[in-house]
């Protein structure tokens, strides 16, 4: 848009919206009326403080979905992918800081033995990577789950029907 504001004014607006989670990002115009989002392209020339413009870029990124804070346990690392993304043959990132393996499209720990859409349709509780190796190891073994509890039950021997250990029967040829 082409409201113009003093530098200093202007540099406190984008700080209010990059670190006060309750302010809408984008940052817009601060006139009311105006909808214009304040880009990148617009810092350079009005925004003097580089630690600012820094967290500013860093939000930014996160906001249009360029960039991830790494899911890692104990880990703050900010991964950029950049406009290179797109063209990368596999969808992962390695954390400069942790060296964990990222699936940057579903924003976790990569699950190699799953793709992203098996991934996506797991509950949030089985999305952790003991959880998909002990499902891999389950779907190998043709382990069965359980209908009411979501526990693995193996059939030892006798009968297709078992007992999950919550009590609900189950057949083990048909679930």
């Amino acid at each position: 848009c082409e409201h113009e504001y003093c530098a200093k004014c202007f540099a406190r607006w984008i700080a209010a919206t990059v670190t006060n989670r309750t302010l809408q990002f984008p940052t817009k115009c601060a006139v009311g009326s105006c909808e214009a989002i304040v880009t990148p392209d617009a810092l350079p020339q009005r925004l003097a403080d580089v630690d600012l413009a820094a967290d500013f870029l860093r939000r930014y990124a996160a906001y249009t979905g360029d960039a991830i804070y790494c899911p890692a346990r104990g880990c703050d690392a900010f991964l950029h992918m950049g406009d290179d993304y797109d063209k990368l043959a596999t969808p992962c990132v390695r954390c400069y800081q942790c060296k964990t393996v990222i699936c940057f499209p579903c924003r976790s720990v990569m699950h190699d033995d799953l793709t992203c859409a098996e991934f996506q349709a797991l509950p949030d509780s089985e999305r952790e990577p003991d959880d998909i190796s002990l499902l891999s190891i389950a779907a190998d073994h043709k382990w069965k789950r359980c209908q009411a509890c979501r526990a693995i039950v193996e059939r030892v021997a006798g009968c297709n029907y078992v007992m999950c250990h919550c009590g609900v029967g189950l057949c083990y040829e048909c679930g």
